[in-house]
């Protein structure tokens, strides 16, 4: 959900001030090397091609009423902002200092244990 934060930065920050000293947290983000925000049709194209298999399914009212077709679950997937691979690793490196990263595939996951003391280096 990082990826809809409109200060991704101070998002990161505020959950490196929720973790004790000794703590671990992890992170998993999507990523996207290609573009920061999908294209619009990359959302709207597979909520049209379902949609008559959701009528035969469910039936018209409630394949209309369904969240995948409806406009304000539309403009959240649009509010999406992708940080591409190298991106995801220098923001959040920078905010967690020692962070180990795992590629996903669609996403990077990050985990970073807390120094014992407080400081910025495990």
């Amino acid at each position: 959900m990082l990826h809809h934060l409109e200060d991704y930065r101070a998002g990161l920050e505020h959950v490196k001030n929720l973790v004790r000293p000794g703590g671990t947290v992890a992170l998993v983000d999507n990523v996207c090397d290609l573009y920061p925000t999908p294209p619009r049709k990359a959302y709207t194209w597979p909520a049209l091609w379902s949609f008559p298999g959701e009528i035969r399914r469910v039936g018209l009212r409630d394949a209309w009423l369904r969240f995948w077709h409806s406009r304000p679950w539309l403009a959240h997937l649009l509010s999406d902002r992708y940080l591409s691979r190298e991106q995801f690793r220098e923001l959040y490196g920078s905010v967690f200092p020692g962070a180990r990263f795992d590629d996903l595939g669609f996403a990077l996951a990050m985990a970073w244990t807390a120094p014992p003391s407080g400081g910025d280096v495990p």
